[in-house]
């Protein structure tokens, strides 16, 4: 005997072995609706559920009331796939498999020097993978480039792998020093320029003949130095790389020294300070000699005897000491021509004009000519 056609729909009503499996499979028969004396309802598959004395019998009612399974139009399961659901195939991955970013200049296509191609990566701390060979880094480096090449091997597809504890940014440059190539195709910035410098000993590269006029390291921080020259002569001080710091020190005029902090003083050092006090002073020294002198007189005349020309000779002093009051080693040559105008136009002589603009004139060109750096 089947059962009824579902209210819901015209599908035929199903035969009774259909009824029996469908039925059975979506009620749990294994509920024990009587309630135990601790006051539990027990599920064979499921967990138990604690229940009030007083929930007993609504919990025993809600549960006996089973649903209609052919009646009711959100149980519409005889289109259910009962099969069991398969269970998922997770391969862990590895990091061998996962994509890498590998640097555009060290890679196993391509090096600086392709007559030694490349038996190893070196991984920065940003993971850039860089392919190089373990002959040019020995070669360039009189400490085997022990950091990169003495640490830990990781696993890796292809060359063993080193992680070396350098931004990719810094390693780039670094590698680029020991192939004795100029990263300048990558434009670094100032400070991965002077990052690199400072970690150029711990892989046994010597910073003054990696830092040398001409350069490729030099020649680009000499691009940037005056973004921040108190750093980069900082940077020079430490290393003792005086030529360096000399091109790097006329950017340092116009900083008062009186305003360097102790951490930055001691970063510099006793004999690199002392350089660039003495620069300081030196200029300012020289400009007060250069305006020293007033304009030479010329022969008395009628209209202009030695007393108007001695005359002419206080103006200049004041003039001079008005500068020198605000006396700067980046003194410009604008301010010393101002200070002077004004005593040009005052004068009725035209040999004391001619005079006046002479010693102003030398002046200038003396005080251009004053060194600038350490």
């Amino acid at each position: 005997m089947s059962s009824p056609p579902c209210v819901h729909c015209a599908a035929p009503a199903p035969t009774r072995a259909e009824d029996v499996y469908n039925f059975n499979s979506f009620v749990n028969w294994e509920y024990d609706y009587t309630p135990s004396p601790e006051g539990r309802i027990h599920m064979q598959h499921g967990l138990p559920t604690s229940a009030y004395p007083a929930m007993q019998a609504a919990l025993a009612n809600s549960a006996c009331e089973e649903v209609d399974v052919w009646s009711n139009p959100f149980l519409d399961f005889r289109q259910t796939d009962l099969s069991q659901t398969p269970e998922l195939d997770i391969t862990p991955t590895t990091s061998t498999n996962e994509p890498r970013v590998v640097s555009t200049a060290f890679n196993a296509q391509t090096t600086p020097n392709l007559d030694y191609p490349a038996d190893i990566q070196l991984v920065s701390t940003d993971d850039v993978y860089f392919y190089v060979s373990t002959a040019v880094l020995n070669a360039s480096s009189f400490n085997r480039f022990t950091e990169a090449l003495t640490g830990p091997t990781i696993p890796c597809r292809g060359f063993p792998c080193k992680r070396v504890p350098e931004r990719a940014e810094v390693l780039n440059v670094l590698l680029h020093t020991a192939y004795g190539v100029s990263p300048s195709a990558f434009v670094p910035s100032l400070t991965t320029l002077t990052d690199a410098i400072g970690r150029l000993p711990t892989y046994g590269l010597n910073p003054k003949a990696h830092v040398a006029p001409g350069g490729p390291i030099f020649e680009l921080v000499r691009a940037q130095a005056a973004l921040s020259p108190l750093h980069v002569y900082t940077v020079a001080a430490m290393h003792d790389l005086f030529p360096l710091a000399q091109m790097v020190s006329p950017h340092l005029l116009s900083y008062p020294i009186s305003s360097m902090t102790d951490a930055q003083a001691s970063g510099i050092g006793a004999v690199y300070l002392k350089h660039l006090f003495l620069l300081h002073r030196r200029r300012v020294d020289a400009l007060r000699d250069l305006l020293a002198q007033p304009p030479q007189f010329h022969p008395a005349t009628d209209a202009c005897d030695y007393g108007a020309q001695r005359g002419l000779a206080r103006s200049w002093s004041a003039a001079a000491a008005t500068v020198l009051s605000e006396a700067r080693p980046d003194t410009s040559v604008g301010a010393i021509e101002d200070a002077f105008r004004g005593l040009k136009a005052s004068l009725t002589c035209a040999e004391c004009r001619k005079g006046l603009e002479i010693r102003v004139r030398r002046a200038v060109v003396e005080w251009t000519m004053t060194s600038t750096s350490i």
